[in-house]
């Protein structure tokens, strides 16, 4: 027989999980490399929408805080941007040859019927830079985010994270793998085989980065 406080928490343990959906379908996480394109998406509950024009999309960044996109079109805010910036049929913002100072949080808001609809998007830039000197070479995979590290970064080779510890140093948000440089002239694979592994401490998914979108390597 189910008691009346079963029943409640029943339907309590009902409620939170309707919660919790809804909060997912709100927040929403990405990470990319400088140079890839990325659709930011929005909740799109505006069937009847012209242009958008009933859509808001704004960026946050430490201390400063813009509106890129409102009634239609984008805003003056955008223009250092504007060239690699579009909206979709469905209001999701996209964003081209993505650079590390595109991230941020974004915040998209729909007012349907008097509502006031927000989705966030947290949007990581993970960048890729090479350090050359006579004998070896060190390599660095950093991400760069909104307000704080979430993410665990760290090179694998082959898949695996057996990489001795001096050759591989993590910190926050960041990994440096040393390697000599006869290694890389010798190994026409390298890059396939050594890649740095991005884990999102908000939704634990791992990502993995081929080392060939690293920027031109510096001599020291």
């Amino acid at each position: 027989m189910i008691t009346i406080r079963g029943m409640k928490l029943f339907l309590f343990q009902i409620l939170m999980l309707q919660f919790t959906a809804a909060a997912g379908q709100r927040r929403a996480f990405f990470t990319v490399k400088v140079g890839d394109e990325v659709t930011l998406p929005c909740l799109n509950e505006i069937q009847a929408q012209n242009n958008c024009n009933r859509t808001t999309w704004k960026v946050r960044q430490p201390g400063t805080r813009k509106i890129w996109f409102q009634q239609g079109h984008f805003t003056p805010e955008a223009a250092a941007t504007l060239d690699r910036l579009s909206v979709t049929a469905n209001c999701s913002l996209v964003i081209k040859n993505v650079t590390v100072k595109d991230f941020g949080q974004y915040v998209c808001r729909q007012n349907p019927a008097g509502q006031n609809l927000i989705k966030t998007v947290d949007l990581s830039v993970l960048t890729m830079t090479e350090e050359k000197s006579d004998d070896k070479i060190n390599l660095t995979c950093s991400v760069t985010e909104y307000v704080y590290c979430r993410h665990t970064v760290v090179w694998v080779y082959e898949g695996k994270e057996k990489i001795s510890s001096h050759m591989n140093v993590s910190r926050s948000c960041s990994a440096t793998v040393t390697f000599p440089t006869s290694q890389l002239q010798h190994n026409s694979k390298f890059c396939e085989q050594v890649k740095c592994k991005v884990k999102d401490g908000y939704d634990k998914k791992d990502q993995l980065f081929t080392c060939n979108s690293y920027h031109p390597a510096v001599e020291t």
